[in-house]
Parts: C-alpha cells; structure tokens; sequence
C-alpha cells in the first residue's frame, strides 16, 4: 500500500510539474503568435441608448413608421434604415424592439489590455473606440430577385459605421463561408462573404440567427500555434487528476489484534 501512495505521489508531482510548464509554454506561444501576425483583439459593447453623443457629434436613433425602421442622425447626416424584421413591442426598453435586426454597438481593439482595463481606458479618454449599426438583411439583389427563404446562410450584414469625421461609412457582407464551401461554389455574384477574424466578422455575430453560428475552424488564430503544448498539458492535468486523490488518501488503520487467549472470569 505504501508503495503504491509513493507512486502515486511521484507521478502527480511529475504531471504537475509537466503541467505547469506546458501552460507556461502555451502562454508563450500565443504571446509570439500574436506578436508575430498582428492579430487583433476587439471589444464590443452593445448601446441601448436612443441618444447620445460619439466623437463630439450627437448621435439619435428614432423610430420610423412608414416604412418601418428606424432613423439615424449623426451630426448633420441621416441615415434611414428600413427594418428587415417587423419590430417588437413598442414598449420595450431602449433599442430592445430591433433586437432581432439591429445591433449598434462601440468596439476597439484589446490589444494587451484586459477587458476590463480597456473599457476603463475609453471612459478615461485614453483610447478612441468606434461605432457601428450592424444590419441582418434578407438576401436580395439589386434586381429585386431573393435568394432563399429564411435560410440563415442567405443572410446579409450592413454595417454603417459612423466614422469621428462626421461621415458614414457602409458596407456589406454575405453569410462567411468555409474554405471548402467557396472553393466548392464560390459566390457567382452579390457581396462577397463575410471575412473571417476581422472587426465586421465579430460585429455580426450578435445578429447571426440562433443556431447556425459558424463553426470556429482555429485555422487563422492562435489555436493553431500551440502544437505540443495542448495535448501535453491536457494529458498531464488528467494524470494529476487520477493520481492526486491516491496519494492524499488517508491511511488505512491496521486491524486491531485478536486477543490470544479468553477474557479474565471467563469460563468455558
């Protein structure tokens, strides 16, 4: 029993060991991809607000009714938006009753900082964020022709980003597509499909439909930079796992011993 504590023991302070040093390789890793391609990280925060002001211009969103939508004001520009969805309760909170075509949203790059430590930064003015209405249109072309009915690959993405010198910039995107589905029918005409790991890539997600996200491939980010180091530490954590409770176990007490002979007063 002491024997196998003892290993026990050595092989959880050998995978801890293994461990500890596979993460902090990991860590390095990543750090050096990141460094070395200029990946870039981006934070979104979603606004509610109907009024307020970005870059020194005030910016207000009201709805239309006929069509309806919304319209927005950016300084001295207007830009109406037609809802591609009907709108929900009228009584709903801020920019709620868009929710399901119409996302506005401020977002800067992360760079080294921490979530919370840029947010921080653009409040203090230290870091310049920008502003975009992301859109989910249904897929027509300019002649008027649909192209599938409600099927979440025919979506289409606007987004008017409202640029710090007063004008808006649009642009839009189709449905992002895997290497293997463009290579196998690339799109014959329209906007070409949203490209992956970029600002409009992730500004569109909050409006992709539930369910048909696209799957992560980790072909273009720093997954894919780990090598050894992921499988290594995986094994490593699992084999601390099953080791450690054995080695911490408590011992077991050894059985009382059996009286020799009959109990003092006793008769047979």
């Amino acid at each position: 029993m002491t024997t196998g504590r003892t290993l026990a023991a050595v092989l959880a302070a050998v995978s801890a060991a293994v461990m500890g040093l596979s993460v902090w390789r990991m860590a390095s890793r990543v750090s050096a991809y990141y460094e070395a391609t200029g990946h870039r990280l981006y934070v979104f925060r979603e606004v509610q607000d109907r009024a307020f002001r970005f870059a020194g211009r005030p910016v207000t969103i009201a709805d239309t009714d006929n069509p309806p939508g919304v319209i927005v004001r950016y300084g001295d520009r207007e830009l109406p938006i037609p809802a591609t969805r009907e709108p929900k309760s009228i009584q709903l909170p801020g920019l709620a009753r868009h929710a399901d075509w119409l996302r506005v949203l401020r977002f800067a790059e992360r760079d080294r900082m921490t979530s919370d430590e840029l947010e921080r930064a653009i409040d203090e003015g230290r870091v310049a964020d920008r502003l975009v209405i992301v859109v989910l249109d249904p897929r027509r072309w300019a002649d008027g022709r649909p192209l599938g009915e409600g099927q979440a690959t025919d979506a289409l993405f606007t987004l008017h980003e409202l640029v710090p010198d007063g004008s808006i910039r649009t642009e839009q995107y189709s449905f992002p597509l895997s290497a293997r589905a463009a290579a196998a029918k690339p799109p014959a005409w329209g906007p070409k499909p949203l490209p992956e790991d970029t600002w409009q890539y992730y500004a569109s997600l909050w409006l992709m439909p539930r369910g048909s996200k696209p799957t992560p491939r980790f072909t273009t980010d720093a997954v894919r930079s780990l090598g050894w180091t992921l499988p290594t530490a995986a094994f490593s954590g699992l084999v601390l796992t099953l080791c450690l409770p054995f080695a911490l176990a408590p011992r077991r007490k050894p059985p009382a011993a059996e009286s020799a002979g009959p109990a003092a007063g006793h008769r047979p």
